[in-house]
């Protein structure tokens, strides 16, 4: 089919899988065949005019330029206006700082022409699965536990189409192991479509090198768009979709750890005591351990006397001191960012023989060997369990256990890491009821800390968008026994050395000090912690960064966006004839 062939080539191109010149070569070797079996091609034919880019391949440096007159000229990509930031750079070739036009996304021209696509279209990307309905319970919910909303003038009657909106970033390795091919992405999305596909969960809105970058850039983007999305969320804005009863709402910004911390400016984690955590009073060291980090008891000082507001903490800061969103209206308790698990108990695991006998010899080819076997066991369970993963290979360098003295934290990213805790998992239950009575305390506690974690992600997943009080406590439960054991596992491996089983593992990281005031929220709020885990935001980031892999940093920031509005062209497309197909024939 010509056009399903079209398609494909645009789609491959915008996606990084091919490069404009290795479009016109496809398409011109399709022309040739067509034509030496006798075929004639319409005059306006799409392969046609892919067969032509770039002078029919004399200049293969203007294809893309070419592509993308014929991508926009015969509609496959969206009609979103694309306005410019003036944003400082830094130039490594001559070590200054220059002024330049950062091409931005413009959200409300996003949100027009989602809204053109038809308002069922419009409701699943905003609202997801849970509707209108979703929206009302929410909202009444936030408006009922919910520091950060109870004061709002909104009316109630506005609940079942107010849209909350959150902005997020993060980096890229757009190339592995070079510096200049690190990218900034920038996007938003709205917080009642998290179970929506990753690339109709957040919108991109700006994409920058980071090589290029310095320490202003992100702030001048920032000044850029959050008039935007002020813009946005007015109501006397006469936005189209007003008139359906939708209206957005500025309410909270997304990101791992490190980069609200740079970016934003808080969390400082990387400190010993001051403002480790801007959410509380809790440091790294003390004199008395109940306001450090490592104490998740309930009768914690950080946690019963030293929690920080919203108010408290932009009084003890001067204006310019604040992160931008936060004079946009957004609380300090909804800057969120994600939690995970390092990479201990596979190390235990491997060092307790649970795969093959630990060979003697030196430590880290005795450890490569032990996890060689551990990679082929957990790609085993995945056949078995019908589940994919692109987990790479176990290995001593991956796993950062190059001897015993270094802290294991295995490299793994989005869905692949929680695959590899729910394996872990079912390795250490198994193996508790297979050692039976010669099972040791040490094998309980693992077992324990691995099971409740396993089973607070349970949780993330099962419980929807507003829980239960009954679903709040029985998360915050299982994420506490997970937190706890895993303090007193590292307890225990403090006071081990040598070649002792459990040595230097457990280390406890700022993330669970920041899970631990994801669980009292939870339990607060009943609002669950999982909608804002980002692992469909990092598969985003992933798509984004293939797009950018050709393209020089000089122009990534617009010919990445302009290959993203191909690809979101098509995925628009089948969202809305996914939705006309279920509505006349059932889902």
């Amino acid at each position: 089919d010509p056009a399903e062939f079209s398609e494909r080539l645009v789609c491959n191109y915008a996606s990084g899988q091919s490069s404009a010149s290795n479009v016109q070569s496809l398409a011109a070797s399709a022309m040739t065949w067509c034509t030496s079996v006798g075929g004639q091609v319409p005059k306006h034919d799409l392969v046609g005019k892919l067969s032509k880019l770039g002078a029919a391949g004399k200049h293969p440096q203007n294809a893309e330029r070419d592509l993308q007159r014929a991508i926009k000229k015969y509609g496959k990509c969206v009609g979103v206006r694309i306005s410019s930031a003036s944003v400082r750079m830094y130039d490594p070739s001559t070590s200054e700082i220059y002024t330049t036009a950062l091409p931005i996304l413009d959200p409300v021209s996003w949100a027009t022409a989602v809204w053109k696509e038809g308002q069922d279209v419009f409701e699943s990307i905003f609202l997801g699965n849970a509707g209108r309905e979703g929206a009302r319970r929410f909202w009444l919910n936030a408006k009922e536990n919910c520091s950060w909303f109870k004061d709002d003038t909104i009316p109630p009657e506005d609940f079942s189409g107010l849209l909350p909106l959150n902005l997020y970033g993060d980096d890229v390795q757009a190339f592995r192991n070079s510096e200049p091919g690190a990218v900034s992405i920038v996007g938003w999305g709205c917080d009642l479509s998290y179970e929506n596909d990753a690339m109709l969960q957040t919108f991109l809105t700006a994409v920058y090198s980071e090589y290029c970058a310095c320490g202003h850039t992100y702030n001048d983007i920032l000044e850029h768009l959050l008039p935007m999305l002020q813009h946005m969320a007015d109501p006397a804005a006469g936005h189209p979709w007003q008139a359906a009863g939708f209206r957005f709402i500025f309410a909270g910004v997304r990101g791992d750890l490190k980069w609200l911390n740079e970016k934003y400016k808080i969390h400082h984690y990387q400190r010993i005591s001051d403002e480790f955590c801007s959410r509380c009073k809790a440091s790294k060291k003390a004199d008395d351990i109940r306001w450090t980090m490592f104490d998740f008891r309930p009768t914690s000082l950080h946690r019963t006397v030293g929690r920080i507001s919203s108010e408290q903490y932009m009084d003890s800061k001067a204006l310019e001191e604040l992160p931008l969103p936060m004079l946009f209206g957004v609380d300090i308790s909804r800057f969120v960012h994600d939690t995970v698990l390092n990479g201990s108990v596979l190390t235990y695991l491997a060092e307790s023989g649970e795969f093959c006998n630990f060979p003697t010899g030196i430590y880290e080819s005795a450890l490569g060997t032990t996890l060689r076997a551990a990679y082929a066991r957990f790609k085993v369970w995945l056949r078995e369990e019908h589940l994919q993963a692109t987990q790479p290979r176990f290995t001593p360098s991956r796993l950062n256990r190059k001897h015993r003295g270094m802290f294991p934290c295995l490299a793994s990213k989005a869905i692949n890491g929680k695959r590899v805790s729910f394996w872990l998992a079912s390795r250490c239950v198994a193996r508790v009821e297979r050692l039976g009575g010669a099972c040791t305390e040490l094998d309980k506690l693992v077992t324990t800390t691995i099971w409740s974690y396993c089973a607070l992600l349970r949780h993330f997943d099962q419980c929807s968008v507003v829980m239960t009080q009954a679903e709040a406590q029985l998360m915050h439960r299982d994420g506490m026994l997970h937190l706890l054991s895993y303090a007193n596992l590292r307890k225990r491996s403090a006071a081990t050395k040598g070649r002792t089983l459990n040595r230097t593992c457990w280390s406890v990281l700022p993330k669970h000090h920041h899970l631990q005031h994801a669980l009292d929220d939870a339990l607060t709020t009943l609002i669950n912690p999982g909608t804002y885990h980002l692992l469909a935001a990092e598969s985003f980031v992933g798509a984004i960064g293939r797009m950018s892999r050709t393209c020089h940093r000089s122009t990534v920031a617009f010919r990445t966006i302009q290959r993203y509005l191909t690809v979101m062209r098509l995925r628009l497309t089948k969202q809305a004839e996914a939705l006309r197909h279920a509505a006349q024939h059932g889902p």
